[in-house]
């Protein structure tokens, strides 16, 4: 035993030594896993000047690149420059600080541009679409140092020349982002000698000579560390209408200045690869007077030759106060409410208690506004005794329509904003404490008027931590000028749905309007032709209170990169995810909670699994996915699975739906079960099955 002892202590030692490398090599491989996850930061900061008359609902970054912003899976929050500064912000989550603001009109330039000098050394992007120097003016020389480090970071440098004096300008480059929607001024409307300090890292992509003195200057440009754009160069604005085009093209300038290529973009505008399609009607007009019929009013007629009709699923809203009998309603309302709240294709909304035209009791400014201009006091449908309740008109008023029109299993938890739409935070506190969602406010028109992506609304507002859902489109009010004429000129939306629909998938396409539609033949057969669009296109047909919390979730969830895997977290039921780029589709195999995933027009649309909290993609150039996957769908896929013998998965949708998957062995034959029956079909050479007619229920797919 004492001679084996050495022998097998030595191979202790080995053993432990092994182990303890081993250790190691999983301890590090472990920590470079987690050094490797990098957060891809999405918020965007833009500052605004309120005090020179911007808001934060109407500035430059508002109006021509917030919308953008989202399609490229960024999330924008808008702080008044006169506002105290954040202390300090996370560069994993925020991307970039947008200067828009009037530069003149900054009380405190010393310390802003202090604070703006730390934000950048964090590594987060600055992006100038004023005149960058202006600040410089009346502030210290060390504040104008500090700038002057900014503005290397981006890489340029400020030499003191500036004009206006367009009979001294040309133009000297021009790239091809340049004249998006409108060519470019024939004089150019001014100058600052702004040059690039290096070559690489920065990319000019128009600059103007003096020709007096024989200097250029850069008045757009990308960099690795943000961009500039002085304003003169970025939209035009018709004086008369104030209608405005952009000069530059948006979308590639938030690509290269936020550093964004390659990178996916989660988007509520798509669900399996369909785009979305929702309705809803503001309850105005719900007792109104019909040339239609006029022995009957508005709500009978959309609920008897619209609702009855289409095969589509509309939200509906009313006001409380206008069809209760205890206040300016009837029992006659009452059972017409019941009756379209009953209709398998419509599910109940609110549009308020009182119909408030304005949701913030002491906004002077919009009292005067409503009363001197449009003759309108707070409340649409105005009550004896009552001063404005947010509480009333959002959660009372929900719980009442729950309570006295909807059928048992259809509760009311949607506020439909009334009149501005413009619910300030603590009455979006007053929805989201209630669990109540919300939509309104937006109004995008892009048709050969409106010829103009300025005109077209993000998707949502940020309202303090609360999240206001815009609407997919405008509604009929705003096509006929406020309701007085022409009444048949809400048909022409389906313009601005096709527009935001293709090359870019911008917003879903929203059936939005009145009761009032029904007032006029004209009006009506609008609404019916709208409908009548909707249904020739390849659609995913879901119910308004479905698209909300997509909305919502698109913006809570995060995004990280590991390696050459991207990371999506906390997306709810935001399900979608596009890349730009198609030469390179999803390594399935190497992928987690992804259903499946189609090459489009628009892009690489990626599907994720619902009721998942984390999912995994790894894109691949030619991988082998020879499982079965979705290529699309137009509702929900739920417990996808399949094996040697076959396939089985929930599918949940509105109607009649389609189902298409790939991956599946050429030409085979397959036995399809579904909630409507059996039958037997094959497989294309391309290994596509494209199922029709597909209901709500299992769906079980044999093989031979």
């Amino acid at each position: 035993m004492q001679e084996r002892s050495p022998l097998i202590l030595k191979r202790l030692r080995h053993l432990l030594l092994c182990l303890c490398i081993t250790g190691i090599a999983v301890f590090c491989s472990h920590a470079r896993s987690e050094a490797a996850s990098e957060p891809v930061a999405r918020k965007i900061l833009a500052f605004y000047s309120e005090s020179s008359g911007q808001l934060a609902s109407d500035n430059i970054w508002r109006r021509g690149f917030a919308m953008p912003g989202n399609y490229l899976g960024m999330l924008s929050v808008y702080r008044d420059i006169d506002q105290p500064l954040p202390e300090k912000l996370d560069p994993a989550e925020w991307r970039a600080v947008v200067c828009a603001y009037n530069a003149q009109a900054i009380k405190a330039p010393d310390a802003f541009i202090k604070w703006l000098d730390t934000v950048s050394l964090q590594g987060i992007r600055i992006i100038f679409l004023n005149h960058p120097t202006d600040i410089a003016e009346k502030a210290s020389q060390e504040t104008r140092n500090r700038l002057d480090r900014i503005l290397a970071r981006i890489g340029l440098t400020f030499s003191p020349e500036s004009t206006t004096a367009g009979n001294l300008l040309a133009y000297d480059t021009v790239g091809g982002n340049m004249n998006f929607e409108r060519p470019l001024p024939t004089i150019p409307p001014a100058f600052e000698r702004l040059t690039p300090v290096r070559s690489e890292g920065i990319t000019p992509w128009l600059s103007i000579r003096n020709t007096a003195e024989g200097t250029t200057g850069v008045a757009v440009a990308v960099s690795s560390a943000g961009g500039m754009a002085l304003p003169e160069y970025i939209s035009w604005m018709d004086p008369a209408d104030f209608r405005r085009q952009l000069y530059l093209d948006p979308f590639a300038f938030l690509s290269d200045s936020l550093g964004l290529a390659g990178l996916p973009a989660l988007t509520p505008t798509t669900l399996n690869g369909k785009r979305i399609a929702f309705s809803h009607i503001d309850a105005d007009g719900f007792n109104g007077f019909t040339n239609v019929d006029k022995t009957r009013n508005c709500a009978e007629i959309i609920r008897d030759k619209v609702l009855a009709k289409v095969d589509f699923p509309v939200t509906v809203s009313v006001i409380q106060a206008e069809v209760d009998p205890q206040l300016k309603g009837s029992e006659n309302l009452m059972e017409t409410a019941r009756s379209i709240f009953a209709m398998p294709n419509v599910e109940p909304g609110s549009h308020s208690f009182s119909h408030p035209f304005y949701w913030d009791a002491d906004d002077e400014a919009k009292a005067m506004l409503f009363q001197e201009k449009l003759g309108l006091d707070q409340y649409g449908i105005p009550v004896e005794g009552y001063s404005f309740d947010p509480k009333r008109e959002i959660v009372d008023s929900c719980q009442w329509i729950s309570e006295h029109l909807a059928p048992a299993g259809k509760p009311c938890r949607l506020i439909q904003w009334s009149g501005s739409c413009d619910p300030k935070e603590p009455v979006m506190r007053i929805a989201a404490e209630a669990g109540m969602m919300n939509i309104n406010g937006g109004d995008t028109i892009f048709d050969e008027r409106n010829n103009s992506l300025t005109t077209v609304s993000p998707l949502y507002k940020q309202v303090g931590p609360y999240v206001q859902v815009f609407t997919g489109q405008a509604n009929e009010n705003i096509l006929t000028n406020l309701w007085t004429g022409p009444f048949h000129a809400f048909r022409y939306i389906t313009r601005t749905m096709e527009r935001t629909g293709s090359p870019r998938r911008l917003m879903p396409i929203n059936a939005y309007y009145h009761f009032y539609s029904a007032e006029y033949d004209a009006s009506l057969q609008a609404l019916l032709d709208v409908y009548d669009w909707i249904g020739t296109q390849d659609v995913a047909r879901i119910f308004t209170s479905a698209y909300i919390p997509m909305v919502q979730d698109f913006v809570s969830a995060t995004l990280a990169r590991e390696g050459s895997t991207y990371v999506l977290k906390n997306y709810g039921t935001c399900l979608s995810v596009r890349f730009d780029t198609t030469n390179r589709v999803p390594d399935l195999a190497r992928c987690t909670n992804v259903l499946g995933y189609d090459v489009q027009p628009q892009g690489l649309f990626v599907h994720l699994a619902p009721g998942t909290s984390e999912a995994r993609i790894v894109l691949g150039d030619s991988p082998h996915n020879a499982t079965p996957y979705v290529r699309s769908a137009t509702g929900w896929i739920h417990t996808f699975t399949s094996n040697a013998h076959g396939i089985r998965f929930r599918y949940d949708g509105f109607g009649k739906g389609s189902v298409t998957l790939g991956g599946l062995s050429p030409d085979m034959p397959v036995t399809v079960t579904t909630a409507t029956g059996q039958n037997r079909t094959s497989v294309t050479e391309d290994g596509t099955l494209a199922l029709k007619e597909v209901v709500t229920g299992d769906v079980e797919i044999r093989f031979p």
